[in-house]
């Protein structure tokens, strides 16, 4: 079974209350580390007060006038927000979430259409009723017009799934694809199931493309949202499940990257094993050749808060071939992503760990050749900690992201920022 202090990251916390996301759970990670070189491209665009937001667990997307748009998981009335950021730092709230009917506590990253839509899930709230033990209802699908007016497209009933934690993506007739870490087959790690695979229609109609079995024959606990392959397949990973044997602890496998084709038909396309290829991964990408790139929060470096290592960045081919790009050793190169990774034009990667560093969490470039390299290290302080969302490219190869705040800091509700690479 999985040490306790590991559980704010494990898939299966996902399935308890929002409040065990705690800072004192965080710092629970908080490994010994040696200062690094801070970037002096570092900016702090906004900081989050509570009434306009905290704690941002998701990352931002950006239009073609280079304002942000995200979530932030608490803050407003205490549900959480979506909000929009103007280049000229100007913040503004779109939405306060009050639980029910319109959901609680978002934590993906948006989707925007054409019209200037936003697309999004909440972990919690909704109407119900939520069968599974879910707390404070199942979830929902949500969109928020340009005038800030927020609709409930579907709220999960816990058979269909439930807690989705991660973004959407949305096709070109408007529907709109996701995850739900729990829920679903109700055989499956019960009460909570082991999650689904969704499809909503431009009506609301919501299909349930898959249902997770969980070990030792499918995946378990998609945190993470998908992606589009080139032929219109959907990709994604889950954070528990598999049938490799895990090297870790782990009682319920170490993850999986599976695939979803149109169809319905799931098949897993690799399962870790805990060791140095990782466990526990996170969001995917892809380049044009159909290469997937991820990250895993644990496995790597098992020698790095032992027995479960600080994670790796790593690849996955067309032929199944997996391959650690980097492994993290804790400090001072970064512990435990907790997003996804993107690409830039030159194949450079870049992302987010939560720990290591100065213990509050780094940002990172991996080149062509897989070399690491540290762009910057949180402090705790006014620039904020733990940032778990995913990058956003800016048009000149800006990055912006999320930082949450340090309940011993000067940024206790969390902070957008910027880096120039």
């Amino acid at each position: 079974m999985m040490n306790p202090s590991l559980r704010w990251i494990s898939s299966r916390c996902l399935g308890r209350p929002a409040a065990e996301f705690t800072f004192a759970a965080l710092l629970m990670l908080g490994i010994l580390a040696i200062p690094s070189m801070q970037a002096q491209t570092f900016s702090v665009q906004f900081t989050f007060s509570g009434t306009d937001g905290a704690d941002p667990f998701s990352g931002l997307i950006m239009d073609a006038r280079g304002t942000l748009y995200g979530t932030t998981g608490f803050g407003g009335l205490g549900a959480g927000t979506v909000f929009k950021l103007t280049k000229r730092h100007k913040q503004n709230v779109l939405h306060t979430f009050t639980g029910t009917p319109d959901g609680a506590f978002p934590m993906g990253e948006l989707v925007r259409d054409s019209k200037g839509t936003l697309y999004g899930t909440t972990f919690n709230g909704g109407t119900g009723p939520c069968k599974g033990g879910s707390f404070g209802g199942c979830g929902t699908v949500f969109k928020v017009d340009t005038g800030g007016k927020e609709t409930v497209l579907h709220s999960f009933n816990g058979l269909d799934g439930s807690n989705p934690s991660a973004g959407l993506i949305q096709d070109s007739e408007g529907a709109l694809y996701g995850t739900t870490s729990n829920g679903g087959d109700p055989n499956c790690d019960p009460p909570y199931g082991c999650g689904t695979v969704f499809k909503l229609d431009k009506a609301g109609k919501e299909t349930v493309l898959h249902y997770f079995a969980g070990y030792p024959t499918d995946g378990a606990s998609p945190v993470a949202g998908l992606i589009r392959g080139i032929h219109g397949d959907l990709y994604g990973a889950t954070s528990a499940g598999g049938s490799g044997p895990c090297a870790t602890e782990y009682s319920s496998g170490c993850g999986a990257v599976f695939e979803v084709d149109a169809a319905g038909k799931e098949t897993v396309l690799y399962n870790f094993s805990g060791g140095s290829d990782g466990a526990t991964p996170y969001g995917l990408t892809r380049d044009s050749a159909g290469t997937l790139y991820g990250t895993t929060s644990f496995g790597g470096d098992l020698a790095c808060f032992p027995p479960y290592g600080c994670g790796t960045v790593f690849k996955l081919d067309t032929l199944g071939k997996e391959t650690a790009l980097h492994v993290f050793h804790g400090s001072p190169d970064g512990a435990h992503p907790y997003a996804g990774v993107i690409r830039d034009a030159q194949g450079r990667i870049y992302g987010t760990t939560v720990d290591a560093g100065l213990g509050y969490g780094i940002v990172f470039e991996i080149d062509g050749s897989g070399k690491e390299t540290v762009i910057y290290t949180f402090t705790g302080q006014t620039d904020g900690g733990y940032p778990s969302g995913l990058l956003a490219l800016g048009p000149k190869g800006n990055l912006y992201g999320t930082a949450r705040g340090n309940a011993f800091g000067k940024a206790p509700d969390g902070v957008v920022f910027k880096v120039i690479p």
